[in-house]
């Protein structure tokens, strides 16, 4: 599961349709659509950008849990 606009690697170049043919044989792509609160898109980016604001309360809201900088993940 990626969310829509999902890419990765040099230049973004792996993207959800390329992630798909890519995995046919062991694994399959979904996409969903990005999930938007206050108007904007709840991603990554933003996220790191609160944390680095200062805002972990704000980051916590958007992750629907509360945030932990010693996850394994």
């Amino acid at each position: 599961m990626v969310g829509e606009g999902f890419a990765l690697g040099r230049g973004r170049g792996g993207t959800v349709e390329r992630c798909r043919r890519r995995g046919t044989t062991r694994f399959t792509v979904e996409a969903d659509p990005l999930l938007e609160l206050d108007g904007a898109p709840v991603s990554s980016t933003r996220i790191r950008g609160l944390l680095a604001e200062g805002q972990v309360a704000e980051a916590a809201r958007l992750l629907g849990r509360r945030y932990n900088s010693k996850a394994p993940w």
